[in-house]
């Protein structure tokens, strides 16, 4: 990660691309993303910090309907009990 480069890529976005973001999902994100997001967190917008989450199988369906995802990707999602 370039710090420098993340840093301008997220004003460049936040100031000439404003409220484009509807919302991010972060799904099972692997353990060396803390490192990651802990250094880039200060950087973002507030209000774009709040669209923003992080997802694992077991949510996922709360954001997405399950019709939605393709069949190649069934995976993602845990059975229904």
């Amino acid at each position: 990660m370039d710090y420098e480069v993340t840093t301008r890529l997220l004003s460049l976005l936040s100031d000439c691309y404003p409220e484009r973001l509807g919302q991010i999902l972060l799904l099972n994100a692997p353990t060396i993303f803390n490192v990651f997001w802990r250094v880039v967190r200060p950087c973002i917008d507030p209000v774009t910090f709040k669209k923003i989450q992080f997802a694992s199988k077991g949510v996922l369906c709360d954001f997405i309907d399950p019709a939605m995802i393709p069949r190649d990707a069934a995976d993602l999602i845990e059975p229904a009990a």
